[in-house]
């Protein structure tokens, strides 16, 4: 109990303050400028409040004893994360399909070929027709 308090006070607690005070600063000073636009300056506090706590509430939960709930929650951030052991075409296979399906999008809301989305999305489908090929 006695090296939980020490280890609040002397190595959470300050960083939490200062992040604390930062971010309020920040968000302050932002928020004066548009709310004095309005004549509504009295709510800088209210504001801080809230936005401090919600920025900071994600920081001060511990990671002790975290566990996930389900077996379905690591397949799905093992679906996310790379492995690095892909090859080339493997990758190339898994993008051509979404890459052409924004292509006809962006062609079909209008955009001609020269435009800059239009040529990076030819682009990088030429690139991995290559990567496919090869």
């Amino acid at each position: 109990m006695l090296f939980n308090s020490y280890e609040f006070i002397f190595g959470f607690l300050p960083v939490t303050a200062l992040v604390g005070f930062l971010i309020g600063v920040t968000i302050s000073y932002l928020s004066a400028l548009q709310l004095r636009n309005f004549g509504a300056d009295l709510f800088i506090v209210n504001i801080l409040g809230v936005s401090i706590i919600r920025e900071l509430g994600p920081v001060l939960v511990p990671e002790r004893g975290y566990k996930p709930r389900t077996e379905a929650g690591d397949k799905a951030a093992a679906a996310i994360a790379p492995t690095g052991d892909e090859s080339p075409a493997a990758i190339a296979h898994r993008h051509l399909p979404i890459l052409e399906q924004n292509l006809q999008r962006l062609r079909d809301s209008g955009l001609g070929e020269s435009s800059p989305q239009v040529s990076y999305h030819k682009a990088q489908l030429k690139k991995f027709r290559a990567a496919l090929a090869a």
